[in-house]
């Protein structure tokens, strides 16, 4: 509906002029200047590597912050400590292949044994102290695969020889009778034999848990026995 319209005349028409003028002078804008500048800032763009910008857009406008797990505030605050152990927490990380112990050299060969003539005899077995097998193999089996350890066929593994690069597969069971636990099947061809072994030589080993299998290394040679020395010129 369209208002009516009142006609005004003399003074009154005049002061209602006064009251209802306004200045519609709108301010004026370079147009091409401010062209000119728009196309200058899409020119230059920077190559400036940055991690975070003030100007992106965050939640609350608050700078991204890590959250860490309660596992690594404890590794962080362990290693922090430089580090005393509490009784049994270095075999648990032992245990799980894991260690917050500062070391410069971490020796792999955890089991070390000087052979006897029984371990290079006809027999054809390498027996394994059992407090050395219990404390760094058994603790990165399965169940399944420590049932067959005490198994009487055993448990098939394979046997990394760390000097000559070549994987030989054994069968490693506990010898009930006799307190310890034994490598055989294949020991004399695959380590006596192609190795050269000889009672007195110093062997390492050591359960590698990321391939699943025992390493092998000829530490130390035996000093050659009368017969063996080479004769003197």
């Amino acid at each position: 509906m369209m208002p009516r319209k009142r006609k005004i005349a003399g003074k009154n028409k005049q002061a209602v002029d006064d009251l209802f003028t306004f200045d519609l002078e709108l301010p004026k804008f370079e147009a091409r200047e401010n062209s000119d500048l728009l196309e200058r800032s899409a020119k230059e763009v920077s190559t400036k590597l940055v991690v975070y910008d003030d100007t992106w857009s965050t939640k609350d406008n608050e700078p991204y912050v890590r959250r860490t797990n309660m596992k690594e505030k404890v590794l962080t605050y362990n290693i922090g400590l430089m580090k005393n152990y509490m009784p049994g927490e270095e075999e648990e990380e032992e245990r799980i292949g894991l260690s917050t112990k500062l070391k410069l050299f971490s020796y792999p060969w955890k089991i070390t044994k000087t052979l006897t003539i029984s371990d290079v005899g006809h027999m054809s077995r390498l027996l394994v102290n059992i407090n050395s097998v219990e404390r760094y193999v058994l603790p990165f089996l399965d169940v399944e695969l420590i049932s067959e350890v005490h198994s009487k066929k055993g448990l098939t593994v394979n046997v990394w020889d760390h000097d000559t690069n070549s994987t030989h597969g054994l069968f490693f069971k506990k010898w009930v009778s006799m307190n310890c636990f034994v490598f055989n099947g294949k020991w004399n061809q695959n380590f006596v034999h192609r190795r050269n072994l000889r009672a007195g030589d110093k062997i390492g080993l050591y359960w590698d848990s990321f391939y699943s299998r025992l390493s092998f290394c000829v530490l130390d040679r035996a000093a050659p026995t009368i017969q063996e020395a080479p004769a003197l010129e």
